[in-house]
């Protein structure tokens, strides 16, 4: 046995590992409940901007539709003369629209000017290439409401409906074409080229396959159809602005509202509108 003095080993206690447990323990517990923490805090603004962009969605729609159904009645079915039917005028009133949206803007720029005064701001200045882009996303805004609502006096308005629903494969195709930025995958392709067969089929339906003999309905469909590339424009412009620019919507309907009513004047005044039959 060993002597009584001798030096003893240093015993390690029991507890140690315990509390060390209990200490990594604890942090883990911490860190846990952090990351958990930051997880629904995540959760609830991602489910806050959707159910946002969920809303400006159906807001939009339902304003969409309520506008389409008014101008249907008035490019179709008001009564402005003994036995005419639907106003000539589409460009006309899309020019009077613009000019509207214009004193909009007036407005709202003076309400926040008044509600910022005091602080600094600077415009915006435009280079040449962007206010030839304001000149040719006006001339294209122009074209797509103007032909939209000029349609509306031949066609269905259900006609016209699926004939604007097109409009994603021709802005795909100009986003390819011209800015080069094309980024849907083949089964997005696929689902839109899916969409247009069927809108083909809609309306060959519609007319029971004598599309070329009725007259007036392949007039306001290829109208409608004109339509829907103007839009396709519009909306690669207005992203190569938003982009550009930094423009938000309400200042870039106020700097195309002016050269809109101009252009659309134009028409408006100096061609004379097909009169659909009775």
């Amino acid at each position: 046995p060993a002597p009584s003095n001798a030096p003893r080993p240093p015993r390690r206690s029991r507890f140690v590992g315990l509390r060390h447990a209990r200490t990594s323990d604890g942090v883990g517990v911490l860190v846990q409940s952090s990351a958990g923490n930051r997880a629904s805090t995540a959760a609830a603004t991602l489910a806050g901007a959707l159910a946002g962009q969920l809303g400006l969605v159906v807001v939009f729609l339902w304003a969409q539709a309520t506008l389409n159904l008014y101008m249907k009645f008035v490019m179709s079915r008001i009564q402005f003369a003994e036995g005419l039917f639907g106003l000539p005028a589409s460009f006309l009133v899309t020019g009077l629209q613009q000019l509207v949206a214009l004193c909009l803007f007036l407005c709202i720029r003076a309400v926040w000017r008044r509600r910022t005064a005091g602080q600094d701001a600077t415009p915006t200045k435009l280079s040449i290439r962007h206010r030839f882009l304001v000149l040719c996303l006006a001339v294209a805004f122009s074209l797509n409401m103007g032909l939209n609502n000029f349609s509306l006096a031949f066609i269905p308005l259900s006609v016209n409906q699926v004939i604007r629903a097109c409009m994603p494969l021709a802005t795909a195709v100009l986003q390819v074409v011209w800015l080069k930025a094309g980024n849907a995958s083949w089964p997005e392709w696929a689902c839109m080229l899916l969409g247009v067969v069927c809108a083909v089929g809609t309306v060959m339906a519609r007319t029971e396959g004598n599309f070329v003999s009725s007259g007036t309905f392949l007039f306001g469909s290829l109208l409608c159809l004109a339509s829907v590339f103007c839009g396709a424009a519009d909306l690669v412009m207005k992203q190569m602005m938003g982009t550009d620019l930094k423009l938000s919507p309400i200042n870039a309907m106020g700097l195309m509202a002016l050269p809109s009513f101009c252009f659309l004047m134009v028409p408006g005044l100096f061609w004379q509108h097909p009169v659909p039959d009775a």
